[in-house]
């Protein structure tokens, strides 16, 4: 193998040898650090996973961490690296995804799209969140403590503020009506929402979802006054 010493170095070549080693070792430092957080974040979503099977179906105080850990395969003392308490994990993950709805319903709102596009994609995007989220926001009703309930709030009021931002969005276009509250028109659109996977679940029937955007459409749309007889 040749020898680096065989060849006489510049001042400058000696610099760019030296910029190469330091660079090389900066790049496996980067590298070796973001397959760390990646491997956090892969072990957190395992965690958060195993604690939404633990606790589907199953009281609040019926569920023990070890189970969780076991289920997601790391050892508890491991699980508390990450979350401090089953409250801690269960307030994680009643908030988890909320921020990326939140982003994404005003993603839909900004979007060059029709409004009627926005509103029945919005619909059918908050409809599979809520249906992957079914059986813990029934959980969340009625185990939230004051405790649990003041924290996740905040996360959840981002959603509704984004709801509101997409129904405003409709109104300044002339759209939607400005003869009805935002507030009433956001009653209007989520109500039906949030009761269909509970009411598909009781009656074991499908409730289309496209019929009640079409409703809420029906009764939010300006209405074309050429049509109306004189």
């Amino acid at each position: 193998m040749t020898r680096l010493e065989e060849f006489p170095l510049s001042k400058h070549s000696a610099f760019f040898v030296h910029f190469r080693i330091v660079t090389d070792r900066s790049v496996l430092y980067v590298c070796r650090t973001m397959n760390r957080n990646e491997a956090r974040k892969i072990r957190r979503r395992s965690i958060l996973d195993a604690a939404a099977d633990q606790f589907a179906g199953r009281r609040f105080d019926e569920v023990k961490l070890e189970e969780v850990a076991a289920r997601a395969g790391v050892g508890k003392g491991t699980l508390y690296l990450y979350f401090k308490s089953k409250e801690d994990l269960f307030v994680a993950l009643a908030i988890d995804g909320s921020a990326e709805m939140a982003a994404r319903i005003r993603e839909i709102a900004d979007s060059a799209r029709n409004y009627r596009e926005k509103l029945f994609l919005f619909g059918t995007e908050f409809s599979f969140f809520l249906q992957q989220r079914h059986g813990l926001m029934r959980l969340i009703r009625t185990a939230s403590s004051e405790g649990i309930e003041k924290r996740t709030r905040p996360h959840h009021e981002k959603v509704i503020k984004a709801v509101y931002y997409l129904i405003e969005a409709g109104v300044k276009e002339g759209i939607v009506r400005e003869d009805i509250s935002v507030e009433t028109l956001h009653c209007m659109l989520m109500g039906p929402l949030f009761i269909r996977i509970p009411e598909m679940e009781r009656v074991g029937k499908n409730i289309d979802l496209d019929t009640l955007l079409q409703g809420f459409w029906d009764a939010a749309k300006v209405k074309d006054r050429s049509m109306e007889c004189p």
